[in-house]
């Protein structure tokens, strides 16, 4: 048994205890009320997160009088939520244990949504620890017994929609699925280069993912600078592809020079004021969608990436590698995207 066999086992085994020894709950009921309090368990991924803030916006709407509590797994999650105004507050569970039972643990909140679809034992173990009268999660066979009520949809459909349907659940009236994106720290270097920023002229390109899988190759995004000379560009990174940016900019006199974002507040606001965007499968295709701005998302051949995460901006064309790797992506497929993507652009302009 490899590694991976061993940490998928001892996760299962762990779920299983936990499922034998919780108070068993029975699924399949309706909710009736009352709605004064919800807890959302929160994944450690911004992208994840970023797809549960249209949820979060329609409660908000809905019931303004409402409490909305987030419990976050990383600090960065705790910093990204902190300045939403939709959200009463955010509790770390890894933080200060006597400050989250203090908080969370030992109050009763009237709803508990766990987002996960898959079975995750911290989630699972928080949503047997806080009590919560209607607790909702999705549809699976070690979810039973665990909520009073399992959402049912296929898994390959969109993260955005699975979250929305709790609000289904909860007779929450409306279908804006839209999300947002919550206001955070902005450095002084980066409003001076916003302030000049012309608001629907550059074209953003990010050359930075989370995983391996999901790079393409410096001399191909170089391929694609040089093939539309006539356009200027910004090139969005992670702070630890910072030499990479450097490169692209010094090499091509199109690029515009930028400021490392420092968080991705900042980087939705160089986004929000694009043309359109170029990206990798990241966060950033939907901080894209959060501002309606056109998106060429460039996505591995993976059924799951695909039909759970596509684009959400209202212009967007995805373009999908032959194989499992972003990097077998021939860069004149992306070119010939973006030009029909631009294409778009300047006839939507004209009418």
């Amino acid at each position: 048994m490899n590694k991976e066999e061993k940490k998928k086992y001892y996760r299962q085994l762990s779920v299983h205890l936990l499922r034998k020894f919780v108070w068993k709950r029975k699924s399949g009921k309706n909710f009736r009320g009352p709605l004064r309090s919800i807890v959302f368990l929160v994944s450690e991924r911004y992208g994840d997160v970023i797809l549960l803030t249209p949820v979060f916006r329609r409660l908000k709407l809905a019931f303004p009088d409402l409490e909305i509590h987030a419990v976050a797994f990383k600090r960065h999650i705790v910093r990204f939520l902190t300045e939403d105004s939709n959200i009463t507050r955010v509790h770390f569970a890894k933080g200060d244990y006597l400050v989250y039972a203090r908080d969370v643990l030992l109050r009763r909140f009237d709803v508990l949504f766990n987002p996960k679809d898959a079975p995750s034992f911290n989630f699972l173990l928080h949503s047997s620890l806080i009590h919560a009268g209607f607790k909702v999660g999705h549809a699976h066979p070690n979810h039973e017994g665990l909520f009073d009520h399992l959402i049912a949809m296929e898994y390959f459909s969109p993260v955005v929609e699975r979250n929305c349907a709790l609000l289904d659940v909860l007779h929450v009236p409306g279908t804006e699925c839209r999300p947002y994106l919550p206001p955070m720290p902005v450095s002084e270097m980066m409003r001076n280069f916003l302030g000049g920023m012309e608001c629907g002229g550059l074209i953003g390109i990010n050359i930075s993912a989370s995983m391996a899988e999901r790079f393409w190759q410096q001399e191909k995004w170089g391929e694609l600078l040089e093939a539309f000379r006539g356009e200027r560009f910004v090139v969005l990174a992670d702070p630890k592809d910072r030499n990479k940016k450097n490169v692209l900019e010094a090499a091509h006199s199109n690029v515009a020079a930028t400021p490392v974002t420092g968080n991705v507040f900042e980087a939705g606001e160089i986004i929000r004021r694009l043309k359109l965007l170029v990206t990798l499968d990241t966060s950033l295709v939907h901080i894209a969608a959060c501002y309606d701005v056109p998106v060429v998302a460039l996505f591995r051949n993976d059924r799951e990436s695909m039909s759970r995460f596509p684009p959400l901006s209202p212009q967007s064309d995805m373009v999908v590698s032959p194989g499992p790797r972003i990097d077998a992506l021939p860069a004149c497929d992306v070119k010939d995207s973006v030009k029909r993507m631009l294409e778009r652009i300047q006839k939507r302009a004209v009418l």
